[in-house]
């Protein structure tokens, strides 16, 4: 299936930068299931046909502590070289006020930290969401609808989901999707400790924590997804302030200079302030070392700020260490007030725009004043 949407950067001039059926139970379609079996699970699929749809009950209702799987098929066309895949915009909530999360994968297996109804909603992006129990932006309102064609099938388990889904094997009807569940699930990746996704932003698979020998810090690797994760912090900021980091990168996943809005993919290392603001440190394709710029994605234009570090394929696959004044880089690259402290450390990588492989690895990550010295992972 596939949907064409409106071209992405309409959608990203008008809010800067998707459910029309009722859940159903389908036990009836299960006839091929024998009783025992059947009771594992309930189950319902669910049609998304337009943009602004908004959250759509599933039916189904899961206590805390329980486990569901949400499978979903389609493609959604937003003007890009790339359809967007479900994952990319299809979010989930426990409750009509719970905590909105996004789909890791297209067969995204999940442990409810809450009790309730479950819902699905389609949002192109994370920064539509007003706040985290899912309420939109105003200017929502503004946006002209769209027709889609994504359908999505919930699976609430009485067991784990590994063993509902492993049960589900036997079900010659279902078996593509168990197997993709399942297989999901394996792949699925520990975040380093005290790191947790965005959440306004994308739940994906990309980061993992890794040591080896003196170095310890965060793997990034994709080929088709994106997604920040960030620590937070609370430390002042100085004129001696610094922050020192290691980095290897293995593959540069942009096209074309990381500038152009369409093709800005790219893997870093950020520092996020009081003000909102973000200085994110890169190593770019082809722009040359100590260049600066604004983010070309229009909600993120005025908040956060590149600089390329290093540029080109000569030298990938080796480490490299680097040490900057932030106060420098910030009055240089942002200009105006300086602000007084560092809230949080960002690790972002992302390849959705043209589907290359993006791999680096950032380590011994540091931010020091004087005597001080923070950790960052």
């Amino acid at each position: 299936m596939m949907t064409k949407v409106l071209p992405v950067f309409l959608v990203l001039a008008v809010l800067g930068l998707m459910s029309c059926s009722d859940g159903n139970n389908e036990e009836a379609k299960s006839g091929a299931l024998n009783e025992p079996a059947k009771a594992h699970y309930q189950t319902a699929s669910i049609q998304i046909t337009f943009l602004k749809q908004g959250w759509t009950s599933t039916g189904l209702i899961i206590g805390s502590g329980g486990e569901a799987t949400i499978a979903a098929e389609g493609k959604i066309d937003m003007g890009l070289p790339n359809p967007f895949e479900p994952r990319h915009t299809l979010w989930a909530r426990v409750g009509e006020s719970g905590t909105i999360f996004q789909l890791a994968s297209n067969h995204h297996s999940f442990v409810s930290e809450e009790s309730g109804e479950l819902f699905v909603a389609m949002s192109p992006s994370g920064l539509l969401w007003a706040n985290r129990q899912g309420d939109l932006l105003d200017v929502v309102s503004q946006m002209p609808d769209a027709p889609l064609d994504i359908a999505v099938d919930v699976f609430v388990w009485a067991d784990t989901a590994e063993r509902g889904l492993s049960l589900m094997l036997n079900d010659s009807a279902r078996v593509a999707l168990a197997e993709n569940s399942l297989q999901s699930i394996k792949a699925t990746k520990e975040l380093p400790h005290g790191y947790e996704y965005l959440w306004y932003l994308a739940q994906s698979n990309v980061f993992s924590g890794f040591s080896e020998g003196e170095r310890q810090g965060i793997h990034a690797k994709t080929n088709d997804d994106f997604g920040i994760i960030k620590k937070p912090l609370d430390i002042p900021l100085t004129a001696d302030t610094k922050i020192s980091f290691d980095w290897l990168y293995s593959h540069l996943p942009a096209l074309v200079s990381e500038t152009d809005p369409a093709n800005h993919d790219y893997l870093s290392i950020a520092l996020e302030f009081e003000n909102g603001q973000d200085i994110t440190w890169m190593w770019s394709k082809d722009l040359q070392p100590e260049t600066s710029f604004e983010c070309p994605l229009p909600e993120w234009q005025h908040r956060e700020t590149h600089i390329v570090l290093q540029s080109g394929v000569e030298g990938l696959g080796e480490w490299y260490s680097h040490t900057r004044s932030v106060q420098k880089d910030y009055a240089a690259a942002v200009g105006g007030e300086i602000p007084s402290r560092i809230v949080g450390v960002w690790i972002i990588g992302n390849a959705v725009f043209g589907r290359q492989p993006a791999e680096a690895y950032f380590a011994n990550a540091v931010v020091s004043d004087g005597e001080s010295l923070h950790k960052l992972m």
